[in-house]
């Protein structure tokens, strides 16, 4: 097997490993608890609810981490070895772009696990020095590490945004020359999944951000499942022309 259709079929396995990742992440999120630990009053219910969901948050923190440290790196170095020919410019800024947002994803995975511990010990054994089980310092210490985690979220969340916006113009205003030439909406998608995420930030401060973010979030499993399809079965062997895309 020649190296560029290696590279495509890597970068195809890496994307779509990438999206059930995501997936089950999510998914492992929404089975664990639905309180809001910035909500002073729901602390004590977030933390019960991972001390008692605490398996299926175990599985989210680890497909968080595998997604994070390894899939998310690997993806993004396929990408650039794929589309460096179209423009090297945009390929390492999009590569620089995700592996920035899966360190920052890495730190909140530390966090997260952080928090599932917290929930054992506001449940069960108490803190360190003597602190008992359901004291209430061990719910602010749990909450600064939620808002932590939300907040270094939301910068992966926005380096991401930024490259997934390039990777969209990479693919759909650059001249594909001798390279794979995925079709050019879908590199709309990908410009538009990147956008919808970044201005997610507005949730900051309204109900808007949390729309964008769900179909920016939708947009962007999308994107990358059928990019990594397309790689995977319809990107032309070495040596072969790219095909004409609209």
């Amino acid at each position: 097997m020649q190296w560029t259709e290696s590279i495509n079929r890597v970068a195809g396995v890496a994307l779509l490993l990438l999206s059930l990742g995501i997936i089950i992440s999510v998914a492992a999120d929404i089975g664990t608890t639905e309180k809001d630990p910035f909500e002073r009053d729901e602390v004590a219910e977030f933390l019960t609810d991972i001390h008692d969901n605490r398996e299926v948050a175990i599985v989210g923190t680890a497909a968080d981490v595998v997604t994070d440290a390894a899939l998310s790196i690997v993806a993004a170095a396929a990408l650039y070895l794929v589309f460096r020919e179209r423009s090297r410019v945009l390929a390492m800024f999009t590569f620089a772009l995700i592996l920035g947002g899966s360190v920052a994803f890495m730190a909140a995975d530390a966090a997260q696990v952080s928090l599932i511990v917290l929930a054992e010990d506001f449940a069960e054994k108490g803190g360190a020095g003597g602190i008992p089980a359901g004291d209430e310092s061990i719910l602010e210490i749990a909450r600064a590490l939620a808002l932590w985690a939300f907040t270094i979220e939301q910068v992966a969340f926005t380096a991401i945004g930024v490259g997934l916006i390039s990777l969209g113009v990479l693919i759909a205003w650059t001249s594909a020359g001798a390279g794979p030439a995925p079709p050019r909406w879908l590199g709309g998608l990908g410009v538009f999944a990147g956008l919808a995420v970044v201005f997610s930030w507005i949730g900051a401060a309204t109900d808007i951000g949390i729309v964008l973010f769900i179909i920016g979030a939708l947009a962007m499993l999308l994107f990358l499942i059928i990019l990594g399809v397309w790689l995977l079965f319809m990107a032309p062997e070495d040596g072969q022309p790219a095909a004409a895309t609209m």
